[in-house]
């Protein structure tokens, strides 16, 4: 009976503990994300524009995110870091083996009509011709139009500024 009485004790223990509301304590979990970047993007790369990294990020995954070319020139060292005071990076291109600066779309070279190493001058009036019209080439969807049938073996050699880019 002892053993009875006791077991029933310890069974309203027990209900009384469970039937207790006890608020949890809500435990807050260090982020452990790491800061990212926003970097304008442009030249020798398959899409420009502003694009979002981890911090630490370097060249190379930077090409990578903005879409690396056969035609991309890279850094002498691709895995250097890219830290955070860096927000624009346009990408050199490489034209039969040789390392030529990418050109502003929007330049005076562009816009004077000026003659450009790996351009031809038809594609010169094409984009002068186009911003003489049009305003300024915001986008590569705008250098498409403006380049028509030429976009393709050319795009790579033009970057659009920070400044005149708009998605």
């Amino acid at each position: 009976m002892k053993r009875f009485i006791g077991f029933v004790l310890l069974l309203i223990l027990c209900c009384a503990l469970c039937a207790c509301d006890y608020p949890l304590k809500e435990v807050e979990l260090p982020n452990k994300s790491m800061p990212v970047n926003t970097v304008y993007i442009s030249g020798a790369v398959k899409n420009d524009g502003y694009f979002e990294l981890e911090a630490g990020a370097d060249y190379f995954a930077l090409a990578s995110a903005a879409g690396m070319l056969a035609e991309t020139l890279m850094p002498d060292n691709p895995s250097l870091v890219v830290d955070g005071k860096i927000t624009t990076i346009v990408f050199d291109f490489i034209h039969n083996g040789i390392a030529t600066d990418s050109i502003n779309v929007n330049g005076v070279l562009v816009t004077n009509r000026f003659p450009i190493d790996c351009v031809s001058c038809e594609i010169i009036d094409k984009l002068a011709d186009y911003i003489e019209y049009n305003g300024v080439i915001a986008n590569r969807r705008e250098l498409k139009i403006a380049l028509g049938d030429d976009y393709e073996d050319n795009y790579y050699k033009f970057f659009i500024s920070e400044q005149d880019y708009e998605a």
